[in-house]
């Protein structure tokens, strides 16, 4: 009887343990927090370019927050960027959406600026959309039909050329 009860909280335990495990895995993996010491700044950006709701926020390289919310409105869209409440911007900061990883995944990287004003985090900062793999790509698409006209003329001269310089008058000449 003492043994199955030695089981029986062991086996408690173990489950207590791996509950507490879970909850903490699935807070870290969705954002959840418990402290509300957070701030929040909106930034408009021209195009997002993929970026998701939950997607990191990177402070010099150093994750330190994640995209809480995204809105469109007319041709500019917003997003509310949640940041740790030890991240201290200054005005010049500089807002940009990067590419995360080669797989397409976004991330907004923020520069936090060297000015000695300190970021009013309640007015709308500007960012950009950093040029990445698939925007070089959908560029490479636009000039795709110019770049084959010019290989066919590049082409054709060289063939003239070689007619010429394997010409025997030329040669002799």
């Amino acid at each position: 009887m003492k043994d199955q009860r030695k089981t029986e909280i062991k086996v408690g335990v173990t489950v207590l343990l791996a509950l507490v495990i879970f909850l903490w895995i699935l807070g870290w993996a969705k954002n959840f927090t418990v402290n509300s010491g957070r701030k929040i700044i909106n930034v408009e950006f021209s195009s997002v370019a993929g970026l998701e709701v939950g997607d990191p926020v990177a402070v010099n390289g150093v994750r330190k927050g994640y995209v809480e919310n995204i809105a469109i409105n007319n041709e500019k869209v917003f997003v509310h960027v949640n940041l740790d409440n030890d991240i201290i911007l200054k005005e010049d900061a500089k807002f940009s959406i990067m590419m995360l990883d080669l797989m397409g995944g976004k991330k907004v990287e923020v520069s936090p600026g060297v000015s000695q004003k300190e970021l009013n985090y309640s007015s709308l900062q500007k960012g950009e959309t950093l040029g990445d793999v698939a925007s070089a790509m959908a560029v490479f698409g636009n000039v795709q039909g110019d770049l084959i006209d010019v290989i066919k003329e590049v082409k054709i001269s060289l063939s003239y050329m070689n007619k010429t310089l394997s010409d025997e008058k030329f040669e002799g000449d």
